[in-house]
């Protein structure tokens, strides 16, 4: 699980007014990791100025970031905290010499701990992060807690235990550095707001939430009052601000104007509450004055146009910080040679340009008509997954927006009618909405299926509709257990197909297109960054298992073996199927830094190595064409000064 992240120094600051970050389609704007240069954000910014941005100062400050920002600004701006990807640590970054030091020295993939999200305190001293550590009970086999630590290092204290949590982060800290401001998300799916003291660990639930978890959350700066973004309904991945008393007591919607809205965070001043919210129908950072908890008057519209942010904080001089999600990964078709997988010709983009975001898992219908992949919109996109679904012939696509926080592994029903998933909504009406869902093509319409008890990785159809297959995790004292099971979602009947003991954290396992062989990748009982893992195949008639071959994932600090979460992808006639892999660590490719493709006889067992060019993606029926996801997406730092509106005016927008 080993990656890559590119420092970059920051050698001078180019301030921006009256412009800002731009919609998706960015042109040449986005440069590779390194110095920005004047002229680069230039290019970077054009279009049409935003509305409601007199005097508002924004300033890029890194470009070119291969992962998602989780920190927060020093005090006084001149350091951001982050996650070093090639360890797992918590690290920090000089703005001005873009030096990168750990302030953890534990984070191990080998033994699979490592720091997420992380808040500095307001006088710069301490660092309050998520993080990760194995857990048997735990049906991932991880559970999360939050941790403090100096900034300049040393030892860390327990904050909030690991113990039943499946997630655990810190949002803000009080004004006075005593308390923080917590969500954590329980093992039975439930999502609770609470606040930390600093001096001895004691935890306050401020309130339990169903469906979605708060995007994110801030503590008014006397300490008494908690903004936090939540579901408008459930039906709906809109969110909608919300303030509500540290006591619990007093919880009101601040935000009417319809929409998705997220909080940003009360200015230093604590007058202000601003948050980023798209109900006047373009993405924009709003400031709602506050009393007593209690809006003031309308919103102030501070800035509009700014497209995919990702909250980070304020500075102690209000400056604020905020990522960008630029690029996108694009959904490509191409014709290859059947015996070497090498692409003929160039391959072509079947994604609206318009469209931005993340095109991943494409699956041709058995018919070869349709393409169906999923979309994830960009971070702060303000909108959930969806399923595309494009006629090869006419080019034509439509949208099936869904209502889920986690879609994985969709598959075709045999008569084309249907898609089926794994999704997780979260906790709605005190159900856990995890599991199965069942799509119609046609109309759009999808709803819930089924549930099982432990954790459910991956679902595929044997039939038209009816019956499906599905693998599940059950975890316990010592190892995990796993297995395939058949289920009947008319009658509930189910059939165990194949059991078996070790890590499984993953999705990767695929059924042939006959519907009668699984393959799949099993990981080791124990260390998974050391230890090979498998590729094996299972008979859906008997449950007999055959071993194919042995890999190992990560074979260099900067490459991956399979891709981060790996797919298997059949051949049409279910002879064989195409996985990317290092079955020895010389086989790296140097120029794309991966592993190669290979191709796996299902009858003899014998592998054979596809030209280093090879797409991986998924087979149309005719066995030549390919759908494959490529491209990349990045982030950006920016900052914004000089924001707070001005007293003298009555108007909707900041003069």
């Amino acid at each position: 699980m080993k990656k890559t992240t590119v420092v970059l120094p920051l050698t001078a600051a180019v301030w921006l007014t009256a412009t800002g970050c731009t919609p998706p389609d960015r042109g040449e704007g986005v440069q590779t990791a390194g110095f920005v240069s004047g002229a680069q954000l230039g290019a970077g910014v054009a279009g049409a100025d935003p509305q409601g941005t007199q005097g508002v100062a924004t300033r890029r400050i890194l470009a070119g970031l291969e992962d998602t920002p989780m920190g927060s600004p020093s005090p006084d701006g001149g350091h951001l905290t982050d996650v070093d990807w090639n360890t797992g640590d918590l690290a920090i970054r000089d703005l001005k010499t873009g030096e990168w030091r750990h302030i953890t020295h534990e984070g191990s993939w080998t033994s699979m701990e490592w720091a997420e999200g992380s808040r500095v305190s307001p006088d710069g001293r301490s660092v309050a992060y998520t993080w990760y550590e194995p857990s048997a009970p735990m049906p991932e086999g991880l559970s999360a807690g939050i941790r403090v630590i100096p900034v300049e290092g040393g030892e860390s204290r327990v904050l909030v235990s690991n113990e039943g949590n499946r997630h655990a982060q810190p949002f803000d800290w009080s004004a006075d550095g005593t308390q923080v401001l917590v969500r954590l998300t329980r093992s039975d799916g439930t999502n609770q707001i609470g606040l930390v003291d600093v001096a001895d660990a004691e935890l306050h639930i401020v309130k339990s939430l169903g469906g979605a978890p708060p995007a994110n959350m801030a503590l008014s700066r006397d300490g008494r009052y908690v903004a936090y973004d939540i579901q408008r309904e459930a039906s709906s991945p809109n969110h909608a601000v919300h303030i509500v008393a540290a006591d619990g007591s007093r919880d009101r919607e601040v935000t009417g104007r319809g929409g998705h809205n997220i909080v940003l965070g009360w200015e230093p001043s604590g007058r202000y509450l601003l948050y980023y919210g798209d109900g006047s129908g373009s993405p924009s950072v709003w400031a709602l004055q506050t009393t007593e908890g209690r809006p003031q008057g309308e919103p102030l519209l501070i800035r509009s146009d700014l497209w995919h942010l990702i909250p980070m904080g304020f500075t102690a001089a209000g400056d604020y910080f905020y990522g960008v999600t630029t690029g996108k990964v694009d959904m490509f078709t191409v014709l290859t040679d059947p015996e070497t997988g090498a692409p003929i010709g160039e391959p072509q983009s079947v994604t609206p340009h318009y469209q931005a975001g993340t095109a991943l898992y494409p699956r041709w219908s058995p018919d070869g008509r349709y393409l169906a992949y999923r979309r994830t919109p960009p971070s702060g996109g303000g909108m959930r997954h969806s399923m595309v679904i494009r006629a090869v012939e006419s080019g034509e696509f439509r949208e099936i927006g869904l209502d889920l926080g986690i879609v994985l592994s969709p598959d075709w029903s045999s008569d084309g009618r249907f898609l089926v998933v794994w999704g997780r909504k979260g906790r709605t009406g005190g159900t856990d909405l995890e599991g199965i869902y069942r799509i119609d093509v046609q109309t759009g319409e999808h709803g819930f299926a089924h549930t099982i008890e432990g954790e459910m990785r991956g679902v595929a159809w044997l039939d038209d509709g009816r019956t499906v297959i599905y693998k599940e995790v059950r975890s316990g004292e010592g190892a995990r257990e796993c297995r395939f099971v058949t289920l009947d979602l008319s009658s509930g009947q189910e059939r165990e197909i194949y059991r078996w003991s070790g890590l499984s954290m993953d999705w990767w396992w695929t059924l042939s297109p006959d519907r009668r062989t699984i393959a799949g990748v099993f990981g080791p009982a124990e260390n998974p960054g050391e230890n090979p893992w498998t590729l094996r195949l299972v008979s859906l008639s008997d449950g007999a298992s055959r071993d194919l071959a042995q890999f190992k994932p990560w074979v260099a600090d900067d490459a991956v073996g399979p891709s981060m979460w790996p797919e298997l992808f059949w051949t049409p006639d279910s002879r064989s199927f195409h996985f990317r892999g290092c079955i020895s660590p010389d086989q790296v490719i140097e120029a794309p830094n991966r592993c190669p493709n290979w191709s796996f006889d299902v009858e003899t067992g014998a592998w054979q190595r596809l030209a280093d060019n090879a797409p991986l993606g998924s087979i149309h029926p005719d066995g030549r064409r390919v759908a494959f996801a490529d491209g990349e997406t990045s982030y950006e730092i920016w900052v914004m000064q000089d924001y707070l509106p001005d007293e003298t005016s009555d108007s909707g927008t900041r003069d």
